[in-house]
């Protein structure tokens, strides 16, 4: 019998996709309670973006999502396997950012060095700016591209320099027979270098080259990519 395990970021989806598969759900208060009582089973699980150690098989590896929810980490990695990503910087101009983030709440654009100052112990660690033509989010699961989304403004004014859903922002499903194989080649280095089975992961094209952002360890899915996963996960 599988179960599904969930971040709490990843708990509205997680909890659709166990309803959706029939099986038992642990979110993270459930997950703790069962584990102090030692009642959970030792059976394959689903781990949907969670970080909490459980016995058994798995579909993504417990330390490969560590990884992925290390921002900071993950860039490093990804450059020093030649996979392009942002540019940890110290100067200006830059992207302040925390190494746990979600949905880009954490951002702090800094423009000068007195501003890089200021924003103190709210960041880890700061990126360059980068200009975003375009950016993408690709679905990987198991080296196979299952979903390409192109980000696109949901509302008059969205922000264009941090196009998180806050900024107006969000994913439409576009069609991957027209991927470029650049595109697929460096998403699927980026969740194969975390350790990962599958991922959702962050593009940026800056009209010369694509560079990836992050990899989603428990991507937020409409209906249409919530039966993808539910077929792969069948």
């Amino acid at each position: 019998m599988t179960f599904l395990i969930a971040s709490k970021e990843g708990l509205l989806t997680g909890r659709s996709l166990a309803n959706a598969l029939d099986v038992p759900f642990y979110g993270p208060r459930k997950l703790a309670m069962a584990l102090r009582r030692h009642r959970l089973p030792i059976q394959p699980h689903i781990r949907w973006g969670s970080g909490v150690a459980v016995e058994g098989p798995e579909v993504n590896d417990v330390h490969a999502v560590h990884r992925a929810s290390d921002k900071l980490r993950s860039i490093q990695t990804w450059a020093k396997n030649g996979i392009p990503t942002l540019e940890i910087v110290t100067s200006p101009p830059a992207f302040g950012r925390k190494r746990h983030h979600t949905k880009g709440l954490d951002i702090i654009i800094c423009r000068t060095e007195e501003e890089m100052a200021a924003a103190g112990n709210r960041v880890d660690y700061f990126t360059g700016l980068c200009y975003n033509e375009r950016e993408y989010r690709i679905h990987i699961w198991n080296d196979e591209v299952i979903k390409v989304q192109i980000k696109v403004p949901r509302e008059e004014g969205a922000n264009q320099e941090i196009k998180n859903v806050s900024g107006g922002w969000g994913f439409r499903n576009v069609t991957p027979k027209n991927l470029e194989n650049r595109l697929y080649v460096i998403s699927r280095d980026a969740v194969r270098n975390l350790g990962l089975y599958f991922g959702a992961v962050d593009v940026l094209y800056d009209g010369k080259e694509y560079r990836v952002l992050e990899v989603n360890t428990a991507p937020s899915l409409n209906s249409v990519n919530l039966e993808i996963y539910v077929n792969k996960l069948k």
